[in-house]
């Protein structure tokens, strides 16, 4: 990841000021639930608006109403962060977001509670895809800078432990692809400190992560800045 080359808004330091504000200071379990909702929230009207242009009627609207909106599914509506649906396509495009803001207590990493996540993102993906097969579904999932740095003492870090997990959760190129598939998953890696809070890279998780960012040399030396096209 390229410090010079990144964009200057490439970042979501006002997503996480508004989830700060919200909930403050977040060192109980309750808090912290509330600032992963607060700040999944805000990134998804932030999604919504970079995305507006090409997508009218996206949800959430302008104005932050549709938030987790609700698309059809086999078994019921379900919940969706950012959705675009028409009345002729049904659900055409799908964002799913993840945010893990806050380390285990236990083990010091933020790796607690990756696979609970990407059953949740299984669960969707298969529901949305088996109600609507053409639909594009997106994975953003994202995590502090400094989940990058926290393989030491470990095998290899928080950031390359999602990549390892959540990769086999992209790749779907075809409508007879798995349905439990997602087209896209990228990892938003952001920083969560000041003087630079809120910076952010995108990583495509089909690529391998660098060493450096892994601290495993298994897990590659090469890749690559990514980030969801709009």
């Amino acid at each position: 990841m390229n410090e010079d080359r990144l964009p200057a808004e490439n970042s979501v330091r006002v997503e996480l000021d508004e989830a700060t504000g919200k909930v403050g200071d977040a060192r109980t379990a309750p808090a912290k639930k509330n600032f992963a909702e607060a700040f999944s929230n805000a990134l998804a009207r932030t999604v919504a608006d970079r995305l507006r242009a090409r997508f009218p009627g996206i949800l959430p609207d302008a104005s932050g109403r549709g938030v987790e909106s609700r698309a059809p599914t086999p078994k019921g509506p379900k919940r969706l962060d950012v959705n675009y649906s028409t009345t002729q396509l049904g659900l055409a495009l799908g964002i799913s977001i993840k945010t893990f803001s806050f380390r285990d207590a236990r083990s010091g990493r933020y790796t607690k509670n990756f696979t609970a996540r990407d059953n949740e993102m299984r669960a969707e993906a298969e529901d949305y895809h088996e109600r609507q097969p053409y639909a594009v579904l997106v994975g953003l999932v994202f995590l502090p800078l400094d989940a990058c740095e926290d393989g030491e003492d470990a095998d290899w870090s928080s950031f390359a432990q999602a990549v390892e997990i959540f990769r086999w959760r992209s790749g779907r190129r075809e409508p007879t692809d798995k349905p439990s598939l997602f087209e896209k998953l990228f990892l938003g890696i952001y920083r969560a400190e000041e003087p630079r809070r809120g910076e952010v890279w995108f990583f495509d998780v089909e690529e391998l992560p660098r060493e450096e960012a892994c601290r495993r040399p298994s897990c590659g030396s090469t890749g690559t800045d990514s980030s969801p096209s709009s």
